[in-house]
């Protein structure tokens, strides 16, 4: 949504507050409190043996499965519209980038995103998202540059970096339940490293666009 008015941005987010057709979950109770938009997403997964990755996951969360495995997601993105409920964006604090290091678990009754760590280039943010929604948030240098219909991402923290170049896709592919980009893009919750937090959100998928990648590159990250 590149270019998006303000008032176009909260229309549309407002709707998704209301927008209940299609979701297998009801809605959360209350009035929801923080909105955003995202743009230019790169969502990145690698198969990995369930019973490794089971180990960083608490037993009282289900590893989930698609297509038969588990997997690790790298997750970036530029935020824009960032507010809080009845609050227009507030300048240097509404627009950022942000990158995850994520799986996908369930409490036996809804799916979630079980976050390993949070990157984010605005350092209020970062302080807000530890002390708010106890996410296992970090300040990082994340550049996400744009050349024609290309993107080039890198991020590095702590002597940890990612490096990945990738094309907007051209034009809205189907939305075709049970495949991969829409088994990990439609979640209801967002775990952090503490099961005594669980912050509920609604994620929509407007369209989802096919694009090339170039393999991403990764340094610094241990073993599991």
């Amino acid at each position: 949504m590149s270019g998006e008015g303000f008032l176009d941005a909260a229309a549309r987010q407002a709707h998704l507050a209301l927008e209940v057709s299609g979701r297998p979950w009801p809605l959360p109770e209350g009035p929801w409190a923080q909105a955003e938009t995202r743009e230019d997403v790169l969502m990145s997964h690698w198969r990995v043996p369930a019973e490794e990755l089971s180990r960083l996951v608490p037993p009282e969360l289900e590893l989930e499965r698609s297509d038969g495995d588990a997997w690790i997601g790298v997750v970036a993105f530029r935020v824009r519209n960032l507010r809080v409920r009845g609050l227009p964006p507030l300048p240097g604090l509404s627009s950022l980038l942000e990158l995850e290091l994520r799986t996908y678990v369930s409490d036996g009754a809804r799916p979630g995103i079980w976050l390993f760590s949070l990157e984010a280039t605005n350092r209020l943010l970062v302080e807000a998202a530890k002390r708010t929604h106890r996410l296992p948030a970090y300040h990082a240098r994340i550049e996400l540059e744009a050349a024609g219909s290309a993107l080039h991402l890198e991020a590095e923290r702590d002597g940890l970096s990612f490096v990945a170049s990738f094309e907007r896709g051209r034009s809205a592919v189907a939305v075709e339940p049970g495949t991969l980009p829409v088994w990990a893009a439609f979640r209801s919750s967002l775990r952090p490293c503490s099961l005594t937090c669980s912050t509920r959100c609604l994620i929509e998928v407007w369209a989802l666009a096919s694009g090339t990648s170039a393999m991403p590159a990764a340094t610094g990250f241990k073993s599991i």
